[in-house]
């Protein structure tokens, strides 16, 4: 008797390849958003730390901190001040870039922000902090202090004028005093009660913020089904 041959024919590998090519056509675009939705977890996650890394640092040497969050080059910088050998002070300079496709941007008129916020917020002229009491909106990218346009934080920040928070152009900083906590840009210690955020999207639109609150404690946070939830850090 003469054995079948073993293996597919032409016909058989023809429709294992159509529906091959249609299940990959159904996967890919579910695919897509998941992995954009992971780069803006990642990206937000990787604000908190460098927040918290921040602070941490103030803590540890005894002084104060900085971090800058640049909107134009969508990159995280953390700035460490030390003394050289002829005593000087030393700015050293970390650059994080924010995974493609994820932006620090503004909320939308559809979306209002976290309850933490809008609180704080609410309550922002009984702080002190002019350049917070300036704030044009609680849906702005971030709420830290814009970098002054000569490269440094501005002494007094008494008027606040001219702050643009669409400004795609702009360098924000978050200082942090010797204590860890979160400061003005004076350098002073903020005002208890205050909430600073920082808004990130990612090409669908999905939106996260990262809250900070005047004792240092950072929360992350998702929008989604119209609310927002906190994500476990």
């Amino acid at each position: 008797m003469k054995r079948k041959s073993l293996g597919f024919n032409s016909m058989e590998m023809v429709a294992v390849a159509g529906v091959m090519g249609v299940a990959m056509a159904v996967a890919t675009p579910s695919l897509v958003k998941t992995n954009q939705s992971y780069k803006l977890s990642s990206a937000a996650s990787q604000l908190s730390q460098s927040l918290q890394n921040t602070r941490f640092e103030a803590i540890r040497r005894n002084t104060t901190n900085t971090i800058a969050i640049d909107k134009k080059n969508n990159t995280i910088m953390m700035l460490s001040t030390t003394k050289n050998s002829s005593g000087q002070n030393q700015v050293k300079t970390s650059v994080i870039p924010l995974p493609s496709g994820v932006v620090i941007a503004s909320l939308p008129s559809t979306i209002s922000a976290p309850s933490i916020v809008q609180s704080a917020y609410s309550n922002k002229d009984t702080f002190s902090d002019s350049d917070y009491k300036n704030l044009s909106s609680n849906k702005a990218a971030t709420s830290f202090t814009k970098e002054s346009s000569s490269g440094s934080n501005s002494g007094s920040g008494s008027s606040g004028s001219g702050r643009n928070d669409d400004d795609d152009s702009q360098i924000y900083q978050a200082t942090f005093t010797s204590k860890g906590l979160p400061a003005t840009k004076s350098g002073s210690m903020a005002d208890p009660g205050i909430v600073h955020w920082v808004y990130m999207k990612n090409v669908n639109d999905d939106y996260m913020a990262i809250t900070i609150t005047s004792a240092g404690s950072t929360q992350v946070w998702r929008y989604k089904n119209n609310s927002w939830i906190t994500t476990t850090q």
